[in-house]
């Protein structure tokens, strides 16, 4: 045994024997699992022992939908504007920032959330951002990372058509506020390079570890980043740096380079592996471009964005399905629920599939009616959602009640009913904010019952159930013998205690049998 962690309430997650006390691991595997006494017969002079007392241990949590290099680069190269209480004051750190930073060919911002400002709440325009910096190109990214605001000199640079998709105009003019279509032509413009990308990973996966989190499924937007990711994961695995299990998703410009070589879900090793085909059917609530019934509160005319037409989504959901091929789909709005089910419902029905892929998955699901969940468990189908989005946006005076009315919030981020109702359920955070206690304390603790999960269904949902989503389910998720030493060790029991598990803070993180985290030594 070259571990023990003895005296720690270990919540195992496998179904059976919880809680047990102690954990034991040899090489990069769990070896045993039981009480201290008996666990404590197996130590040499050679193991670590690290005493769990008042502590918890649990499976290490899987974010099953993060942006997770995105989300490092910007912490290297971009002003950090979620703290900005007003326009006005996000005019200001922007103001500030630039003035610090006279070598920046781009100003670049995110984390900008309207949503929780004091009085004007309109998205900046070209001509506010031109008052305060005019000499360079500026963009300054919405938390959804759906929307960029930007300035004359970034206008000019990009030379956008003002009918491309998500360009809003006023009297035929550009405003500089860019969504979607338009939004990725900036993300183009502005994209990293792959050092910036290799030193913004380091950054992400030190982060990770800092919150338990020992795998994440990276997700895509622009079509030309899957190449660039990979190649900087990549570049971390050669070097024996990648210290997390990696899970990569495509854009559908790759689909055929996948098929022809013959690639298929899972190909990879125990840290870096292709996920599957990620496709959008909608954009998001807080750019008001996720595609709905009804219309959005301040414009019932406004139903959102259609990312893709039904007979093309199909055809690559179809495509992707009999190749094994795992499908990812971002679907928001009821409408793109709809789109989305149907479209995986066709490929499901038409044609078996050989070889095992993990069963296709809806990202997002926000919007989704009863319908919808009753038709995704008939189906199979997961549902990779985000509970942190409750406690950001979705309480009485959030984004939510904003963009349509207060007896709608009940009715959105349905988590309880998809576990009613069987649907295997999978978390990721979409980095909003990135760290699954806080999303753990709002699945468990959200004001409305159609929302709301038991503290082990919560979990299962960050660790097993993202597993399964990942293909995984026989190798981390649980804290079982056999399976890969993934564990996180919190200074409290979620279980016990749920009305404060977003204040619980991780002491250790082990991955793979690796101490990659911890806030004492042993």
């Amino acid at each position: 045994m070259d571990v023990l962690i003895k005296n720690a309430t270990v919540y195992t997650l496998n179904g059976e024997n919880d809680p047990v006390e102690a954990i034991g691991i040899t090489g990069n595997r769990i070896s045993q699992i039981g009480r201290t006494d008996e666990l404590i017969e197996y130590v040499s002079d050679t193991t670590l022992v690290i005493d769990g007392k008042d502590l918890t241990a649990i499976p290490g949590f899987i974010d099953s939908h993060t942006h997770f290099l995105d989300m490092g680069v910007k912490k290297v190269l971009y002003l950090d504007l979620e703290e900005a209480s007003s326009k006005s004051e996000l005019l200001e750190l922007l103001d500030s920032y630039a003035r610090d930073n006279p070598d920046r060919t781009w100003i670049l911002g995110n984390n900008w959330d309207e949503s929780t400002w004091k009085g004007d709440g309109s998205f900046p325009t070209k001509w506010e951002l031109n008052e305060v910096v005019s000499d360079r190109p500026v963009a300054l990214q919405r938390v959804d990372c759906h929307t960029y605001c930007v300035n004359s000199k970034a206008l000019e640079l990009l030379d956008l058509d003002p009918s491309t998709r998500g360009a809003e105009t006023s009297s035929g003019e550009l405003t500089g506020c860019l969504s979607e279509d338009a939004a990725l032509a900036v993300s183009k413009e502005i994209a990293p390079t792959r050092d910036e990308m290799v030193k913004g990973l380091k950054e992400a996966q030190k982060e990770a570890h800092s919150l338990g989190v020992t795998g994440i499924h990276q997700m895509v937007i622009d079509d030309g980043e899957f190449r660039d990711y990979f190649n900087a994961y990549q570049s971390l695995l050669q070097r024996g740096d990648l210290n997390l299990r990696c899970r990569l998703y495509f854009t559908g410009n790759y689909l055929d380079d996948f098929l022809n070589l013959g690639i298929k879900t899972g190909f990879g090793n125990d840290r870096l592996k292709i996920g599957g085909l990620k496709i959008f059917t909608d954009g998001s609530i807080g750019s008001k471009t996720a595609w709905i019934s009804d219309g959005y509160r301040d414009n019932s005319d406004n139903t959102g964005i259609s990312m893709m037409e039904t007979e093309k989504l199909k055809n690559l959901v179809a495509r992707a399905h009999k190749n094994n091929i795992q499908v990812a789909i971002h679907a928001i709005g009821d409408r793109a629920m709809t789109q989305a089910i149907d479209s995986l419902q066709t490929a499901i029905n038409s044609h078996d599939i050989p070889d095992y892929v993990p069963p296709h998955r809806i990202e997002h699901c926000e919007m989704a009616t009863d319908g919808q969940i009753e038709r995704m468990a008939e189906l199979g189908i997961i549902a990779s959602m985000q509970p942190n989005f409750t406690g950001k946006w979705g309480l009485p005076g959030g984004m939510y009640e904003d963009r349509f009315d207060r007896d709608k919030l009940s009715e959105l981020n349905m988590l309880g009913r998809f576990q009613d109702q069987g649907v295997q359920l999978s978390f990721g955070s979409d980095g909003m904010p990135f760290g699954p206690l806080y999303g753990l304390h709002w699945a468990v603790n959200s004001p409305f019952e159609s929302q709301k999960l038991s503290p082990k269904e919560a979990l299962k949902a960050y660790t097993s159930g993202s597993a399964y989503a990942g293909g995984l389910e026989g190798k981390v998720g649980s804290i079982e013998v056999g399976k890969y030493a993934d564990i996180a060790l919190l200074n409290g029991d979620p279980v016990e205690n749920p009305d404060l598990i977003k204040d619980l803070e991780v002491e250790l993180t082990i991955v793979g049998g690796d101490i990659v985290f911890t806030r004492k030594e042993y």
